[in-house]
């Protein structure tokens, strides 16, 4: 069986764009492990900063053990990325995907729109 791994910006990422496609490889036996890179903290104009961080890292850590995951990597970047830290994400990645003996890499065009 394949070890894949789903390289997501946001924790919400991997359930809307292949959630489904996600839980059916599990089920069928492959290893699948997600990093999120980004904490999310801007993802409220109500909740303060910190208190997103954790929710967010606890939904994303349920909705891993939910679909079955073999584990998750919260990096907990800022949410301000920009093209000159393209290098170091990419050299994480591929130290990641190396460590895990990893076989194939989800990941998703950032400037897509929603709607595609």
């Amino acid at each position: 069986m394949s070890r894949i791994l789903v390289a997501v910006p946001h924790a919400d990422e991997l359930a809307f764009h292949c959630g489904g496609t996600i839980a059916r490889l599990v089920g069928e036996g492959h290893d699948i492990y997600q990093v999120v890179v980004t904490t999310g903290a801007k993802s409220s104009f109500v909740r303060p900063r910190g208190e997103m961080e954790v929710i967010i890292s606890e939904e994303a850590r349920k909705s891993a053990e939910i679909l079955g995951l073999k584990d998750i990597f919260l990096w907990n970047s800022g949410d301000n990325l920009n093209e000159h830290d393209t290098p170091i994400i990419q050299e994480r990645l591929t130290a990641l995907a190396r460590y895990l003996n990893i076989d194939t890499i989800f990941g998703f065009d950032p400037s897509a729109t929603r709607d595609a």
